[in-house]
């Protein structure tokens, strides 16, 4: 344990300096008479600076803007989302997975889904897995539609949830 006597007795005591450049004199005001001489010092400092005035102002004339170059749309935007872009949404604010009820309804709305995709979880199975195995869950979903062609509807129905629909971290 940290003794306290000791340690203000330490604090109290004023450090000295051999170098002269070092040294200088502090002094503690509590109140509004330190807040005053705050506000003194902090004008006086301000004063010895004269505003800023554009270079044109100078006589040096300013230089021309340049272009603005058009925003390029990577190829992969024109094509639909990619899993990372859905994966973005999913993940966001700590998201985990869409709540039972919210993720069926999301689930049903997938066309031709195969036998083997992991459905979303309910019940014993929801509350007997944890976060990240549910989190999954989810990727094997978006991964299947990015093969199906079916990215963009998952990604809008992600997307449309409200924040209450999702699962988050630690809850």
């Amino acid at each position: 344990m940290l003794n306290t006597a000791a340690s203000t007795s330490r604090r109290s005591a004023p450090v000295q300096s051999r170098d002269p450049a070092l040294q200088c004199d502090v002094q503690e005001l509590a109140g509004d008479s330190g807040w005053d001489r705050w506000q003194e010092l902090a004008a006086r400092q301000d004063a010895g600076f004269a505003p800023t005035l554009p270079g044109s102002f100078l006589g040096v004339p300013a230089p021309a803007p340049a272009p603005t170059p058009r925003p390029r749309v990577p190829a992969q935007r024109l094509q639909g989302p990619t899993v990372d872009d859905v994966l973005l949404i999913a993940r966001r604010q700590g998201r985990v997975c869409p709540l039972p009820v919210h993720w069926w309804s999301i689930f049903e709305r997938l066309p031709d889904r195969p036998a083997g995709l992991t459905p979303p979880l309910e019940g014993r199975a929801w509350t007997r897995t944890g976060s990240l195995a549910k989190r999954i869950v989810l990727r094997e979903q978006i991964e299947w539609a990015a093969t199906t062609g079916t990215l963009g509807l998952l990604r809008d129905l992600l997307a449309a949830l409200p924040e209450a629909a999702w699962h988050h971290m630690g809850d």
